[in-house]
């Protein structure tokens, strides 16, 4: 089972960006431990991959981890607080009315 954490951090970089252990914590909206937590979790169960850059810890969500990304970013789990795609509200036409 994957936790509400690890939800929000595969639903945050479904787009392919690499991230870093603040942009986790970040994203998990969590503290330092729980979001440590979330990361390994993901790692573990094949979600995301270390990405080598010089000094930095980055990472990058794999194929899986990304379709299972945006899958929670299309489908918008109200139980885990992840909001999906938020499309903006159609355009609204106003009448004006002017008395001359």
């Amino acid at each position: 089972m994957v936790t509400d954490e690890a939800k929000r951090v595969l639903h945050a970089f479904w787009d392919g960006r690499r991230f870093n252990f603040g942009m986790v914590q970040e994203a998990a909206a969590s503290d330092p431990r729980r979001a440590r937590i979330a990361l390994e979790q993901a790692t573990r169960l094949g979600y995301v991959v270390r990405v080598p850059f010089e000094a930095a810890d980055l990472y990058r969500l794999t194929v899986t981890g990304r379709d299972l990304g945006q899958h929670l970013a299309d489908t918008a789990s109200a139980h885990t607080g992840i909001s999906g795609m938020n499309l903006p509200p159609p355009a609204e036409k106003h009448e004006m009315s002017i008395n001359v």
